[in-house]
């Protein structure tokens, strides 16, 4: 973030992140995940490899899931963030539902 924060301009430059969120408490969870949208709106494009799935759903345009390497489904949070693919890619169970305040989707364990 450092590298790029007070570049007058971020078009055409791409910063890439894994697990930007690992380790944080959610305070700070929420301000990686408000700089990082502040940084695509300025226009730079942010590549994100996150296992915080409704972290993702909630700063992502769009997402790529990936299961043993390849892709398994591309979309919108809504599209690709599914029961079945919960379900088909990391056996496990989920309910999907709507985030009460935003326009996204929020994923519960069962």
């Amino acid at each position: 973030f450092a590298q790029i924060w007070c570049e007058d301009s971020l078009e055409g430059k791409l910063l890439l992140l894994d697990e930007p969120s690992a380790s944080l408490d959610l305070k700070h969870q929420l301000q990686v995940a408000s700089v990082i949208r502040t940084l695509a709106s300025r226009g730079c494009a942010v590549v994100i490899v996150v296992h915080d799935f409704n972290l993702v759903a909630g700063i992502a345009d769009q997402i790529i899931a990936l299961n043993s390497g390849r892709q398994v489904a591309v979309g919108t949070a809504r599209e690709v963030l599914t029961e079945k693919l919960f379900r088909d890619v990391f056996a496990v169970d989920v309910i999907v539902s709507d985030h009460p305040q935003r326009d996204q989707p929020i994923i519960i364990g069962r």
